[in-house]
């Protein structure tokens, strides 16, 4: 579970690299009901949400010979490998059967005063996810339940490590660095890469949890600094995720969306 999760990272980052700065607050009474493949979700009323098929580009990639002739080029550039992994990834049969759960959104609203821009992935009737996680979702919760999760967190962090600076050590920035093709695919590597303890909470009328990262550093030699958060639920008898990604300055505001989308409050 930690290296799918890894993966639907990475694909997320490798997907947006850049998002447009962001705004300060926003309230709104005003909410409509959007259809996804788990079911409706409670979203403000002025958000716009649109579909990006990755699905067709990956079929692309596979059948166009002009396209597939440009892949292979901008493999013999990549010099640390990143780039190959996720382009070889993406055309396995076990990814792709994942990919076929998947549905990558892009969301956009206006506060008042600027655009803000967020990037989130669904991913529904899993194989691989219900047979091995799905039981959490299933009679009654337990202590043994939640320690499987956490412990895959712990895991999730470990990982995570592997690409973030010691302590003490510095990214060395140059005044200013040329990037061209032969070097911009480079590995990623982070200054800051917190993972969040995991949060259990009610989603979808039922028992669920959130866990989110936080990093700041390097993908593709353009620096980010981004915010994901993932909710996994139920919904329809199937184990489902959701996850968003942000500037990390931006993460208070849609979390706060999604939050009140998919997270009951307690009452009093």
């Amino acid at each position: 579970m930690k290296k799918l999760r890894f993966a639907f990272y990475a694909l997320m980052i490798a997907l947006v690299t850049f998002l447009p700065n962001t705004g300060e607050c926003y309230v709104t009474l005003k909410y409509k009901q959007m259809p996804f493949e788990f079911g409706k979700m409670r979203l403000p009323q002025d958000m716009y949400v649109v579909e990006v098929d990755f699905n067709s580009f990956i079929k692309q990639m596979q059948e166009d010979v002009k396209f597939k002739r440009d892949i292979e080029q901008i493999k013999r550039y990549d010099h640390y490998g990143l780039t190959t992994w996720l382009i070889d990834a993406v055309q396995t049969k076990s990814v792709k059967e994942h990919l076929q759960t998947m549905r990558l959104y892009q969301g956009g609203l206006f506060d008042g005063e600027r655009r803000r821009t967020v990037w989130f992935l669904t991913v529904y009737d899993n194989k691989y996810m219900n047979e091995n996680y799905g039981d959490f979702f299933k009679g009654k919760m337990t202590q043994e339940k939640k320690d499987k999760v956490i412990n895959t967190n712990r895991e999730l962090k470990e990982l995570i490590a592997g690409y973030t600076i010691k302590e003490g050590e510095s990214m060395g920035y140059p005044p200013v660095r040329e990037v061209s093709l032969a070097n911009r695919l480079s590995a990623a590597k982070f200054e800051l890469a917190e993972v969040s303890p995991v949060e259990f909470a009610v989603i979808n009328g039922k028992p669920g949890y959130t866990t989110s990262l936080r990093i700041a550093g390097e993908t593709f030699h353009s620096f980010g600094t981004l915010f994901i958060k993932e909710y996994d639920f139920q919904a329809k008898k199937n184990m489902a995720s959701l996850i968003f990604m942000s500037y990390d300055s931006d993460r208070d505001f849609w979390t706060k969306v999604f939050d009140t989308a998919l997270i009951k409050k307690d009452k009093g």
